[in-house]
C-alpha cells in the first residue's frame, strides 16, 4: 500500500499495526490511537470515508501535536509519542515539522505546573467563555466549564463544593447553602486547637447571600448546581469527574493563548478571583474568610491573590444575618456530630 492509504486505513481504526513499520511495539500501537482519538475529540474531526481526506486530518493532527500537546508533556514522554506517531505520516513537511519538535524539560515542567494562576480576569474569563460556545460546543465538559468558572468568580466555592450545594431562602432572602467539606471533616481536630472559635458559625454549613446578584447570575449559579448535583448522584467519580474538567480547561487555554503568553489557569483561579474582588470591593476580613470557608483571617493573606489583583464588584451585604440564620435554623441540628 501507497504511504497515503496506509494512513487512511489507520486513521479508520481498520488495519493491524503490526504490518506497519516501526509500530510492532503494542506499546506504540495503543499510543498511536490514543493520540488519534484525542484529537478527534479535541478538533471534533470525524473519521475519514474517503481518502482524499488524508491530507487534511494529517496536517491538523501534526498541527495539534506540536502546538497543543508538546507544551504539556516533558522531552523523553514526547519522544514516546513522536516514535507512535511517526510512522504514519506520509507527507515530507509534516513529518519533518512533528520530527523536530521536542516537549518540555521536566525541571521547567514541574516548575510550571506548581505556579497555578491565582486569579482569573474578567478578559481570561470571556476569552475561555467565547472559545468554548464557538469552538468547542460539542465538549459536554467545555460547556461546564463555561458555568463553572463564572458561578466560582461568583461565590468562592471550592470546585467539590458544588457537588453537595443547593439555593434556599434564608431569613427571606436567597441563599447558597454550601456544606464546607474541608472545615467539617478537620473540626474535631480545629476545635482541639482553638476552642475559642465558634465552629457552628460554619460547620457543616456556611451561605452565601445571592440578593446581591442579577437574575443572570443567580440561573448561572442554579444551572452549575444543577449539573454538579447530577454528577453527585450518578455512579461517576467525583474526583474524576474533577480532573476531566481540569484537563478540558487546560487544552481550552493552550488552544486560545500562545505558548509564550499563555497563563496557567485552573478552575481554582476562579477561587481566587472571587476572594481579590472581595478584597478589592473592601469587604471585611471576617465576612470574606466566612464567605470562603476558611477558619483564619490569615490564609486568604498568605495563600489567596491579593486586592491588586481583584475587580470592584458588586458585593453580599448583610452577611452576618445569614450567618447567624444558618447557625440556628441548621448547623444547630448538627451539634454533637462534627466527625
Amino acid at each position: 500500500m501507497r504511504p497515503d492509504q496506509v494512513a487512511f486505513r489507520v486513521l479508520r481504526f481498520d488495519i493491524d499495526l503490526n504490518k506497519v513499520d516501526g509500530l510492532s511495539s503494542e506499546l506504540r500501537q495503543k499510543k498511536l490511537n490514543s493520540l488519534i482519538k484525542r484529537y478527534y475529540t479535541y478538533s471534533s474531526t470525524q473519521i475519514p470515508t474517503h481518502i482524499d481526506q488524508v491530507h487534511e486530518i494529517i496536517v491538523g493532527f501534526v498541527d495539534f501535536l506540536v502546538e497543543v500537546v508538546s507544551p504539556t508533556v516533558s522531552t523523553n514522554t514526547f519522544k514516546i509519542y513522536k516514535k507512535s506517531v511517526l510512522p504514519i505520516i506520509p507527507y515530507t513537511d509534516e513529518y519533518v515539522k512533528l520530527n523536530d519538535t521536542k516537549g518540555i524539560d521536566k525541571r521547567q515542567l514541574g516548575k510550571t505546573a506548581s505556579k497555578k494562576q491565582k486569579f482569573l480576569t474578567h478578559e481570561q474569563l470571556e476569552r475561555i467563555i467565547n472559545h468554548n460556545s464557538k469552538h468547542r460546543h460539542k465538549s459536554s465538559l467545555a460547556q461546564v466549564i463555561n458555568v463553572l468558572l463564572p458561578s466560582t468568580v461568583l461565590t468562592g466555592l471550592r470546585p467539590s463544593e458544588w457537588f453537595n450545594a443547593m439555593i434556599r431562602q434564608c431569613a427571606g432572602r436567597l441563599t447558597l447553602i454550601v456544606r464546607t467539606d474541608k472545615l467539617y471533616k478537620e473540626a474535631q481536630a480545629r476545635l482541639g486547637v482553638d476552642k475559642d472559635k465558634d465552629m457552628t458559625l460554619f460547620i457543616p454549613y456556611r451561605g452565601i447571600p445571592l440578593d446581591h446578584l442579577d437574575e443572570h447570575d443567580v440561573q448561572r449559579i442554579r444551572a452549575t448546581i444543577g449539573i454538579m448535583n447530577d454528577i453527585n448522584k450518578s455512579e461517576r467519580n467525583n474526583r474524576e469527574f474533577l480532573d476531566e474538567l481540569a484537563k478540558n480547561l487546560r487544552t481550552t487555554v493552550l488552544d486560545i493563548w500562545s505558548r509564550e503568553e499563555r497563563p496557567d489557569i485552573a478552575i481554582y483561579s476562579a477561587r481566587h478571583q472571587f476572594i481579590a474582588n472581595m478584597k478589592a470591593s473592601k469587604i471585611e476580613d471576617a465576612t470574606i474568610t466566612y464567605l470562603a470557608g476558611q477558619i483564619y483571617e490569615e490564609t486568604k493573606h498568605r495563600h489567596y491573590a491579593s486586592k491588586l489583583k481583584g475587580e470592584v464588584t458588586t458585593t453580599p451585604y448583610n452577611v452576618e444575618e445569614i450567618m447567624q440564620f444558618v447557625k440556628t435554623e441548621i448547623n444547630s441540628r448538627f451539634q454533637g456530630d462534627v466527625s
